[in-house]
């Protein structure tokens, strides 16, 4: 199985969409180049490639330093309604069932073991249930995960900024301080997400998505640039309505 798997991929490469040289101005709402469904495109920088980098008005995103940058862009087979979009980003407990490419171990691994909706930011506070769509129109909201990343436990804010026929708009950034390595820490709202859903002519989604944590260059973050590859194709996969480890991964 393995072998099949690399051997796809090396099939797949030839296909594989090529993220623009730096992030989108417009948080995708022109083309993002030649995607495929379930094949988005990816682009990763690091604190010392984009040292002048500017967010775009469209993030909502003050200027600082950061370690890395993660852009995701593709179509998507999704033609369900807004409130379909809304129910799937509510559901937090189904944030579980996310399958990565591991690199390192050279096979699927769970991107998030554990996970819950709050009540608060207060991890202890987890709510009996997930968040309705209509929940998440109302205010803000705060939820926990645990993650197989350097970043391990975090808690999240998440806004909807927008939601009508053709456009979401999502906002996502930790609400606590989280641990970045074992000798620092992430202040609040320095790991950073940004997603947006737009519909195109032929009412499928499409889904934009910037990641952006750290608060500052580290060379040694260079390392795991797969690793933030395979981990952004997993959450587009799973956001798109796709099997997480259902295709090859896009970082062998």
């Amino acid at each position: 199985m393995k072998l099949f798997i690399l051997v796809a991929a090396a099939a797949l490469s030839a296909t594989i969409a090529v993220a623009a040289p730096l992030p989108q101005p417009d948080c995708g709402a022109g083309a993002t180049g030649e995607t495929r469904e379930g094949v988005p495109a990816v682009g990763i920088w690091f604190g010392g490639d984009l040292a002048a980098w500017q967010p775009p008005p469209c993030t909502g995103w003050a200027a600082r330093p950061f370690t890395v940058l993660v852009e995701t862009a593709g179509e998507t087979n999704l033609s369900g309604s807004t409130a379909d979009i809304l129910d799937r980003l509510g559901r937090i407990s189904d944030l579980t069932t996310i399958q990565y490419w591991s690199t390192t171990r050279g096979r699927w691994r769970g991107l998030i073991p554990d996970a819950a909706a709050l009540s608060s930011d207060d991890p202890d506070d987890r709510r009996a249930a997930d968040f309705t769509a209509q929940e998440l129109t109302t205010a803000e909201h705060f939820f926990w995960q645990k993650e197989n990343t350097p970043l391990g436990a975090v808690t999240y804010r998440l806004s909807i900024r927008q939601a009508d026929d053709t456009t979401v708009i999502v906002d996502m950034a930790n609400a606590r301080a989280a641990r970045a390595t074992i000798f620092s820490r992430l202040p609040p709202g320095h790991h950073e997400f940004l997603y947006v859903f737009r519909r195109d002519n032929d009412g499928r989604w499409r889904i934009y998505a910037l990641m952006r944590t750290g608060n500052g260059p580290n060379p040694i973050a260079a390392t795991g640039r797969k690793s933030y590859g395979n981990r952004a194709v997993a959450l587009f996969r799973y956001l798109a309505g796709d099997a997480t480890d259902g295709a090859p991964p896009l970082f062998p």
